[in-house]
């Protein structure tokens, strides 16, 4: 059982475990489209920091996918695949997007790093949504210039995405995740071999 769960972090990748993390990552990706389109009509209604709220949402890409398959890696390559469908799909944030889905994809992947992607309990999974946001917060904040805005926004913008990357993309892809699994439609994968 050691060596099976060592393993399990080195072992190549099965042609379905590709499968599975294309077919999650453009489907989300489709949804971030029409989700980008949502997200910027409410700007004026939210506000800058108010919107943030919503952001987390972004991030799930990145949570879900490594909890389902559990291998290096998946956290990277899901989020640039969601978000590069998105821009296929004409994302009112353009190449951006993709930038973005890098960034906080690989905020997701040094979570799941630390922990040697073996540990996908629900704090784990919060943890690594924290992670993508902070990453996305770094990109943003040169992108779109952070600097020049007041420190109490600034701070804003920062403090308020993390409780959207716990409860949209932490606490949300495990739901999602382990509801698919109770369908039978991940069997096999490493999230039904494993209780998290």
């Amino acid at each position: 059982m050691a060596q099976e769960r060592l393993d399990l972090g080195l072992a190549r990748w099965t042609t379905r475990e590709i499968i599975v993390m294309a077919v999650i990552s453009v489907a989300l990706g489709l949804i971030f489209m029409a989700y980008g389109v949502l997200y910027l009509a409410l700007v004026p209604l939210l506000g800058q920091v108010g919107i943030m709220l919503l952001l987390g949402f972004y991030y799930l890409t990145g949570i879900l996918v490594p909890y389902i398959v559990r291998r290096p890696g998946a956290a990277l390559v899901s989020s640039f695949l969601a978000a590069f469908t998105e821009l296929l799909a004409g994302s009112p944030f353009g190449i951006a997007a993709v930038w973005a889905g890098l960034a906080q994809g690989a905020g997701a992947e040094v979570a799941f790093a630390l922990r040697g992607w073996r540990d996908y309990r629900l704090p784990v999974l919060m943890g690594a949504a924290v992670l993508s946001g902070v990453f996305g917060y770094v990109y943003e904040y040169f992108l779109l210039s952070y600097a020049v805005l007041e420190p109490t926004v600034q701070l804003g913008l920062f403090l308020v995405r993390i409780p959207s990357a716990i409860v949209l993309a932490g606490w949300l892809g495990k739901v999602l995740g382990d509801g698919l699994a109770r369908t039978g439609v991940l069997r096999g994968l490493a999230i039904t071999r494993s209780a998290s």
